[in-house]
């Protein structure tokens, strides 16, 4: 039987996944919001910060380049997909976030929150496929 190879898509499906499930369990009250960092709220984090090391080292090939550009598309799809889901939550009066933040600065920490998680994405993706690349040539 022949083993299926790997897409960027999959990668970015279990992305998406861990982040419906991790605003899910806090829009559910069963774990607090994310900005507390409890140990349920860091798991999730590792988690994602996992599945882009493992998807940098996957497509080393490909190039630093190509890495750092999938991900932070990653990270943008993640914080994307949680910052939908804390306006669903605010408009319920459930803080997925758990900011309190007053009136229109909400959308601008929801910004800075998008970019910060398109940076690390990129980054801890870049540094990933840098090492692998690295470790494969010798």
């Amino acid at each position: 039987m022949q083993q299926k190879k790997l897409t960027f898509m999959h990668f970015l499906l279990a992305l998406v996944l861990v982040s419906i499930i991790e605003s899910g369990l806090v829009l559910g009250g069963f774990i607090p919001p994310i900005s507390t960092y409890s140990p349920g709220n860091l798991i999730f984090i590792f988690l994602k910060l996992i599945l882009i090391v493992i998807s940098a080292v996957y497509f080393y090939k490909l190039g630093v380049k190509k890495c750092t550009v999938n991900g932070a598309i990653l990270g943008l799809v993640t914080s994307f997909i949680v910052a939908l889901l804390s306006f669903i939550g605010k408009g319920y009066g459930k803080p997925v976030l758990g900011l309190n933040v007053p009136g229109n600065y909400y959308w601008l920490m929801i910004g800075f929150i998008v970019l910060q998680n398109v940076i690390l994405g990129a980054v801890v993706a870049a540094l990933s496929c840098w090492i692998a690349r690295k470790i494969k040539h010798n």
